[in-house]
């Protein structure tokens, strides 16, 4: 299905360019991470979430306030990250564990992590003649030294895994999951392998100076995208100009067919 956001936020005056930090920052930098925050925003307006997940980070890493995380997992959700959108909103609600006025954006990202739950692909490798020193890998990270039996979460999607044994791939597998597939992957590793020849089989398959958290740019923040009853609902926290915020107002939720 299709996905289409509406979003509600305030005009934003002019477009504002991502700040480049050259490294990391040992130091907060506020005015900096309401520049990222405001390209962020504007670049989800126009649809360009890579783009917006990008500069939400950055505007997060210069600042760590924890509304910010509810616009990094929105950006994550629309751009396949299902898995990491979902530590994302649990990150946010253990950050906002003590903020009352955060109880209806918790409750949101509270459902919308459960809606992505739903739509997790779920994976259980086994590889047959694994020895010591082989290193099984999903999509290039590496599993446990022996693949687990147990079935784990993945991102709807292309996907690999591979078997290394001294540096080489011995035998690879790819595929594609769907919203909500299960998939048990057996790959068949050699007990030794010619050093001529790799084995693969494919499956078919912005702040005040004083730095107060409660500035204007902070209540321009939207959260991301969950699936019920055929319903696509985003919420948008809009500024005190736009009537709702999440630090003291009521959340605005918009349905889409």
């Amino acid at each position: 299905m299709r996905l289409r956001t509406a979003l509600l936020v305030t005009a934003i005056a002019s477009t504002v360019s991502i700040a480049r930090a050259d490294g990391p920052k040992s130091e907060e930098d506020p005015a900096a991470a309401a520049q990222a925050f405001r390209a962020g925003v504007a670049a989800a307006q126009a649809g360009r979430w890579k783009e917006a997940l990008d500069a939400f980070d950055l505007s997060y890493r210069l600042r760590r306030h924890p509304n910010t995380l509810l616009n990094i997992a929105g950006a994550q959700a629309q751009t396949g990250k299902l898995v990491e959108a979902v530590e994302s909103y649990k990150r946010f609600l253990a950050e906002s564990a003590n903020a009352e006025e955060n109880q209806p954006a918790r409750k949101a990202a509270t459902d919308y992590a459960t809606g992505l739950e739903k739509r997790f692909a779920h994976l259980k490798v086994e590889v047959a003649n694994f020895i010591q020193g082989d290193i099984a890998r999903v999509d290039g990270a590496p599993l446990p030294e022996q693949p687990p039996h147990e079935t784990f979460n993945l991102n709807p999607g292309e996907h690999s895994i591979d078997v290394l044994r001294n540096d080489r791939v011995i035998v690879a597998e790819h595929f594609t999951l769907a919203d909500g597939e299960s998939k048990k992957v057996v790959l068949n590793a050699p007990l030794s392998v010619d050093p001529t020849t790799v084995l693969s089989t494919t499956a078919p398959a912005m702040p005040d100076d004083d730095g107060s958290l409660l500035e204007a740019w902070w209540f321009w923040t939207l959260v991301g995208v969950v699936v019920a009853a055929g319903t696509v609902t985003t919420i948008a926290l809009v500024s005190a100009d736009g009537g709702s915020s999440v630090d003291g107002g009521s959340l605005g939720t918009v349905g889409v067919p």
